[in-house]
């Protein structure tokens, strides 16, 4: 849908449009400050904003470069390597004779040579990455071609899944659609239904985590979206009023109910039905 929707090659269905992490193994970084659920080797959960503001390193074989968040988002890189997530500003980026690779996750999508005063628009489906032709690295430059990413700051996660937006945050509200970029253009754009509408009701499902760490699950029926169920802040009062400290949606789809974990033997349906 969103392949046909964005005008983009069929080479980029399935791409994952955000943070993902296998067995330590980023498969996608984050692309704007949308909330993930983190998982660390030893069990251990934790919910919060993720963002690659801070700086990746890139490696190939036995090529590796390291952009630092003075690489982030540059509006005007000179002769130095740059990358761009999907909370750059402007919808194109200055090429003028640089050397662009378009990833979709962690897999090289496009490689585009520019020529003076020539423009690339960015694609809101993954980082964009830009180089003076004198420090390409040639090893980069094959399409399909698997990059090994790691962002700075989450070197120990285990597992990882954006999702967001984030509700709640050490037990008090903490929606906020434009910290998280939901209100940009690019996400706006990738967004099958409207998910920065606060208050557009319908079936949820939001994680939690309890106090001691637990993770728990509130989904809620509405049947038809836009009419019963529930909206984001809803979501969350939920959460708040059983003592939760952190919890995000992760998706709005029509399931019918669990509300599961809350403590030992506790089972709450939770049903909106017309």
């Amino acid at each position: 849908e969103l392949v046909g929707k964005l005008g983009l090659p069929e080479s980029y269905i399935g791409s994952p449009l955000g943070l993902l992490i296998s067995e330590r193994k980023i498969i996608s970084t984050p692309l704007y400050n949308k909330a993930a659920l983190l998982i660390y080797p030893d069990g251990k959960l934790d919910i919060k904003r993720v963002t690659s503001a801070s700086g990746i390193t890139i490696s190939e074989g036995n090529t590796s470069i390291e952009l630092s968040k003075e690489n982030y988002n540059v509006n005007k890189p000179g002769d130095r390597p740059c990358y761009y997530d999907l909370l750059y500003p402007q919808h194109e980026i200055k090429g003028n004779g640089r050397i662009i690779l378009r990833l979709a996750g962690n897999v090289v999508k496009e490689i585009i040579e520019t020529k003076e005063r020539e423009n690339v628009e960015i694609m809101p489906v993954g980082l964009t990455l830009s180089f003076d032709k004198s420090n390409f690295p040639a090893s980069f430059a094959v399409i399909d071609k698997e990059l090994l990413i790691q962002v700075k700051g989450y070197e120990e996660v285990l597992h990882a899944v954006e999702a967001g937006p984030l509700l709640v945050d050490d037990g008090e509200l903490s929606l906020n659609m434009e910290t998280e970029g939901w209100k940009t253009r690019n996400s706006i754009r990738t967004q099958a239904a409207r998910l920065d509408y606060t208050d557009m009701r319908g079936p949820k499902i939001a994680v939690g985590l309890d106090p001691s760490g637990n993770l728990v699950v509130l989904t809620i029926n509405g049947r038809i979206r836009e009419s019963v169920g529930a909206n984001h802040i809803d979501m969350a009062e939920i959460l708040i009023e059983l003592v939760f400290v952190n919890s995000i949606v992760s998706t709005a789809v029509p399931i019918s109910f669990i509300f599961a974990g809350l403590c030992p033997f506790t089972l709450i349906r939770c049903l909106f039905w017309l």
